[in-house]
């Protein structure tokens, strides 16, 4: 009965020894989501800056991206006294984004100028851009009020 006990003691013990494993031998390896570093995103107003002008009759928005971050080309829109209102802005570096297919992007910096007339007021615009990390902000507007800035 003694030698039996031991037997069985000794047959639970080897079971039990541990040998190292590599990460990469149980199909972890970098992909890992508890070993690999996440990301920094930063917060909108870190990842498009934005900044304003008066030009005679028009009203110019300097949108400025750190590397890794864009603005998309088919999300401005802009109002001027509460209306939908036309504004020029430049090519766009094309791309096939995965969301909305062949698109144009901005990285870096993008100028949006917008025509005044005389009785406006105020100045918005909407803006939608995303970092290359894989993730996309939601659509975000700045506003102005043109009195102030004259």
């Amino acid at each position: 009965m003694k030698l039996l006990a031991h037997f069985i003691l000794l047959c639970t013990l080897a079971s039990v020894s541990v040998s190292p494993v590599v990460a990469s031998e149980i199909g972890l390896g970098s992909n890992n989501p508890f070993t690999r570093e996440q990301p920094v995103i930063l917060p909108v107003e870190e990842a498009f800056l934005v900044n304003w002008t008066m030009k005679p009759g028009a009203f110019s928005i300097r949108f400025t991206m750190p590397p890794g971050y864009y603005l998309y080309r088919h999300a401005f829109e802009t109002t001027a006294g509460g209306a939908d209102r036309a504004f020029g802005i430049p090519d766009g570096e094309p791309v096939t984004d995965e969301f909305f297919g062949d698109v144009e992007v901005y990285y870096g910096e993008v100028i949006v100028d917008v025509p005044l007339e005389g009785s406006d007021k105020s100045i918005a615009i909407r803006y939608q851009g995303c970092a290359d990390a894989g993730y996309c902000y939601p659509p975000r507007t700045a506003s102005f009020t043109i009195d102030e800035l004259r």
